[in-house]
């Protein structure tokens, strides 16, 4: 998750003081070798998935792509969740850590 760091209000240290408490409580849960459309024999994807649990104010919190991160978004997971098979894979991995 990239957050705008320059900005010092009271809003924005309330949500970054939240940010950082769902990340200690985080999960990897998977790191390496996707399956992609873009994979050749000589570039291929890999990713790093964790799990962060959030709500209330944090969920709201609009997400910006940083110096590493391309993308990033939150997603609810629920019956009518548009996601792809690959993605949905690396979603039930993440369902299955918190058994």
């Amino acid at each position: 998750l990239c957050y705008n760091h320059e900005n010092k209000s009271p809003e924005a240290a309330a949500v970054e003081k939240m940010i950082d408490a769902a990340f200690e409580k985080s999960t990897e849960v998977y790191k390496g070798y996707f399956d992609d459309a873009q994979n050749t024999d000589n570039a291929w994807v890999e990713v790093s998935v964790t799990n962060v649990h959030v709500e209330g104010t944090v969920a709201e919190t609009a997400t910006k792509g940083g110096i590493d991160v391309e993308q990033v978004t939150w997603v609810m997971l629920n019956k009518r969740a548009e996601i792809n098979l690959n993605d949905a894979w690396l979603m039930k991995l993440a369902c299955n850590k918190l058994q």
